[in-house]
């Protein structure tokens, strides 16, 4: 069991040793913060003095029928909880599953209109602006088009160095989640000679770092300077909405299924730890196959 009474502290030491040995974002700390943080205001609010496994269960039915959380949310607080909880347990406090939690939500993707409007728009920016915007559209269509032929997190591509990219061998290193390396293969030459575009240019922002990619200051372009890299061109090309960077790299496992490649390469070229993960994909591409095999089957062309 785990006793409440230095639970503040006992978070903030988490979060420090959480962030240092998993290598987390500062968006990842944050969330985590919130998350025990909350949980922390609940146990003060019933005055539990002591976590136990029923306890817990009973933290999270209160997300669930008095926050009305959806499941995939519950789930995020569910992992973050159960390893701070058994962090600070001699032994595992946390051992068991929670059969109301739902199912992960399939990944949201962009069509084929889609990603060729995103891509005209971005391509029509090249050609109309001058001067200082047409730096920025040549950086902005070498970040795009890296996004999404790799399928990379916002969060590695902001971390690139100009190390990392191998010019002759056409090789990019990426740092995962955790600190976890893969080397990926830029195959599109056309990709490959906008990186080099934005090379060209790249000493003219006044570089106070060595990322890849800089904002107008010189420094590194951030998660949200990314986020507002692709909110500009979301709006110019008219595509959905809701649609977020993490929809490339969505759309990038999907077609890589959809074309033939195994899920144990997508796997790597994501950088999953688990298969799991992955396969989530799976279950996109089999959805499409079914809608094509239901509308445009060639058996409805026979009679008997």
């Amino acid at each position: 069991m785990y006793y409440t009474r230095n639970i503040n502290k006992d978070i903030e030491a988490y979060i420090i040793n959480t962030t240092i040995t998993k290598g987390l974002a500062t968006k990842s700390t944050k969330a985590y913060k919130c998350d025990l943080n909350t949980f922390s205001k609940w146990i003060a609010q019933n005055n539990h003095r002591i976590i136990s496994n029923n306890i817990f269960t009973e933290y999270l039915h209160y997300l669930k029928d008095v926050k009305k959380l959806k499941g995939t949310t519950i789930q995020r607080k569910y992992i973050v909880l159960k390893s701070f909880l058994n962090h600070f347990s001699k032994k595992e406090l946390i051992n068991e599953k929670f059969k109301f939690i739902n199912g992960k939500r399939l990944p949201k993707t962009l069509n084929s209109f889609e990603l060729q409007q995103l891509f005209s728009a971005l391509d029509l920016q090249l050609q109309t602006q001058k001067n200082y915007h047409y730096k920025i559209a040549i950086r902005d269509n070498a970040l795009m088009e890296l996004l999404f032929s790799l399928g990379l997190r916002i969060g590695e591509i902001s971390n690139i160095k100009l190390k990392d990219l191998d010019n002759i061998n056409k090789t990019i290193l990426i740092r995962g989640k955790r600190n976890k390396q893969r080397v990926l293969y830029i195959a599109s030459e056309i990709v490959m000679n906008k990186v080099k575009n934005w090379l060209k240019i790249r000493n003219e922002f006044l570089p106070k770092c060595d990322n890849l990619f800089l904002n107008k200051y010189g420094n590194a372009l951030s998660i949200y300077g990314i986020g507002d890299v692709f909110k500009k061109y979301k709006l110019l090309s008219g595509i959905n909405p809701k649609a977020t960077p993490h929809y490339l790299r969505h759309t990038f496992a999907t077609q890589l299924l959809e074309n033939g490649a195994d899920i144990r390469s997508v796997q790597e070229l994501l950088g999953h730890s688990s298969i799991s993960t992955t396969e989530i994909y799976t279950h996109v591409s089999i959805r499409r196959k079914k809608d094509v095999l239901t509308n445009y089957n060639p058996r409805k062309c026979i009679a008997v």
